[in-house]
């Protein structure tokens, strides 16, 4: 995992700038700081890399890499690239290294574009022809690495993060306040092409750019499934999706550096870790953050699960917010834009922790959206479609072992969240009065505040896979950015066995009873890992997600309070001062929850004061801090 930058300028007018490119790439050193070079390769065309060393650590796999007349930056990691290796050797390839990177080289020039159709894996890289004067950049299916770039005044650019951009055009420094608008009303963020700077667009996920004499172009490589496995077996299924998912993990451990894995007590992270200690015989270290006990805090299950013999080191992350502000102003400065979910607080502090010990992490993440985990979200979907199917005796059932665990009102709500239209949103906004806390260039929310790649929808598609799609597409995206953001922050390479391609593939093949049944979100993954965890991960039908007290937060940090109350925020006439009163003031009362709204409104303003103010900031160094302590169960 590292990072990328290039610029080319497309009428060979203007000539590169060497000393710029390398300060560009050497804003991304957290991405990559093994090391860190730019090079021109012609007057009018440069790239830039900075390297953290996974596969192949000599030097003679430092980026920007060339074979004959291309030369490559790449971000990620290919996981079948041996496989990929074997198969170029047999068409007379020679190799120089042992990386994946080479592997992509000689792949494009085997396969040409549809190369990409045969990597597994993650990615974000662009290819330079200088013989035709050609550039060919791709970023992976999902949208698990980032891909940025603008075409502006002749010159385009492309990064791994926005900041160099920034700092090779600093005019392009300029708020789009359509994204900020659309993040603020509806919290959309990574799905949206568009970033919080006017002219600097994502590539979106499963997509090629191809830039060739001034002339941009973008097509689609992938997309979902539209045909199901109407007739298939339990066992069938169940060996099939084991035999993907075991190998999708087998893949991901190919490392040349130390490899461990985040573990909640919760059945995803723990099928995976428990999985390279059963099946694979490998003991990692693995890191569970804890809160200091209660009804969310997992450690006692993960602490249960090495009583009962499983194999791997428990390390306890007990995470503090002592230095709240700080670490929110970190995380934005990597994210680049403001984010709803504060869940970023306790990663961050458990991948800063794994980093003093590993260089690569395993983690569940995409398990929920590919197979029905937020049960309460889906679930209603889920019972029309057997309704509409005439099975009513099915659906009843299916009912009564859902309300065993989960509100019926709860899982109303969301089927209505998921499914009101955009007008019918505005509408409730407005009557709960929401909205009154906007002001200026915030009121403008329409449906042209952003822009999202087209969903395709087969023609007998269920409502649940429909849903699915939704989710896999969109929400989870969000996840992925600042997944890949927090990890980076600490140069450490996150893994996602759930998001390997051909089981994500098989699972929206698969019939909807695969993915709930007898009210349970993940059936077919709880029952293919029956024979490797105990029934208290397999039949747990809790979902807990990490514990942030923002709410704590905004009533005991005067910090916070100043921002929200004080200060600039108010001077950009984006928010109504006395709404936001009112609602801090709700909120630490407890009359009502405004912390949600609130904390983007923060993201906000920090965003703001970082990127358009320009408030000197500098990430926190790689190095336990007194908020960590050392607790390790070997």
């Amino acid at each position: 995992m590292c990072g990328i930058f290039g610029v080319l300028n497309t009428n060979n007018e203007t000539k590169v700038s060497y000393d710029k490119l390398l300060t560009c790439i050497q804003l991304q050193y957290h991405r990559g700081p093994d090391k860190q070079q730019a090079e021109i390769i012609n007057p009018y065309v440069g790239l830039a890399h900075a390297r953290l060393s996974i596969i192949d650590l000599s030097d003679h796999a430092n980026q920007p890499l060339h074979y004959g007349s291309l030369s490559i930056v790449f971000n990620g990691e290919i996981f079948n690239y041996i496989e990929l290796r074997n198969e170029l050797k047999g068409f007379g390839y020679k190799f120089t290294t042992e990386s994946d990177t080479e592997v992509i080289l000689a792949s494009f020039i085997q396969w040409g574009v549809d190369c990409v159709t045969r990597f597994n894996g993650m990615w974000a890289f662009a290819i330079y022809d200088k013989e035709n004067g050609r550039l060919f950049c791709s970023r992976d299916r999902f949208g698990i690495k980032p891909f940025y770039y603008t075409l502006h005044q002749e010159d385009f650019l492309f990064s791994s993060e926005i900041k160099s951009i920034l700092e090779y055009r600093p005019e392009l420094r300029k708020p789009n306040y359509q994204a900020i608008s659309a993040f603020c009303h509806e919290s959309v963020g990574a799905e949206n092409i568009e970033t919080w700077f006017e002219n600097i667009l994502r590539l979106p996920p499963a997509h090629n750019l191809v830039l060739e004499k001034g002339q941009l172009s973008i097509s689609r490589y992938w997309d979902y499934p539209v045909t199901a496995e109407t007739d298939i077996s339990d066992d069938e299924a169940f060996k099939t999706y084991k035999e993907i998912f075991l190998d999708a993990i087998r893949i991901r451990l190919r490392s040349d550096v130390p490899l461990g894995a985040t573990m909640s007590g919760g059945l995803d992270s723990t099928s995976i870790v428990c999985s390279v200690d059963k099946i694979f015989d490998t003991r990692i270290d693995a890191y569970t953050a804890s809160f200091g006990g209660g009804a969310t805090d997992e450690y006692d299950v993960v602490k249960k699960l090495k009583e009962d013999g499983f194999d791997f080191i428990s390390n306890k992350v007990e995470v503090q917010y002592d230095d709240f502000l700080k670490d929110l102003k970190d995380i934005i400065y990597l994210i680049e834009s403001g984010h709803s979910s504060p869940a970023v607080f306790p990663l961050s502090k458990v991948n800063k922790r794994a980093r003093e010990k590993l260089i690569v992490i395993l983690e569940g993440q995409g398990a929920d959206e590919l197979l029905g985990g937020y049960i309460h979200a889906v679930f209603m979907d889920h019972f029309f479609d057997l309704i509409i199917k005439g099975q009513l005796k099915k659906a009843l059932k299916e009912l009564k072992e859902f309300r065993k665990q989960w509100s019926l009102k709860s899982s109303i709500l969301m089927f209505g969240r998921y499914n009101l239209p955009f007008w019918a949103r505005t509408l409730y906004r407005k009557w709960s009065k929401i909205d009154r806390v906007y002001s200026g260039e915030l009121v403008k929310y329409s449906k042209k505040s952003f822009k999202v790649p087209k969903i395709k929808y087969s023609k007998n598609e269920t409502r649940l896979n429909k849903l699915l799609k939704e989710q896999h597409q969109l929400g989870l995206l969000k996840l992925l950015h600042y997944g890949d953001a927090v990890s980076m922050m600490h140069s450490l390479e996150s893994r996602l066995p759930f998001m390997d391609y051909r089981l994500v593939e098989y699972a929206f093949k698969l019939p909807s009873n695969f993915k709930i049944r007898n009210g349970l979100g993940k059936f077919i993954h709880r029952k293919i890992m029956e024979d490797i965890l105990p029934d208290y991960i397999t039949n747990d039908k809790r979902k807990i997600g990490f514990d942030t007290p923002i709410e704590k937060a905004l009533a005991e940090n005067n910090a916070l309070r100043n921002i929200l109350l004080n200060g600039t925020i108010y001077s950009r006439n984006l928010f109504k001062k006395e709404v936001v009163k009112q609602f801090l003031e709700e909120t630490i009362a407890k009359k009502h929850n405004h912390s949600t709204l609130l904390f983007r409104i923060l993201t906000v303003e920090i965003w703001f004061k970082l990127f358009i103010d320009q408030e000197q900031h500098e990430i926190s160094k790689l190095k336990s801090s007194t908020d960590i302590r050392d607790n390790q169960i070997a």
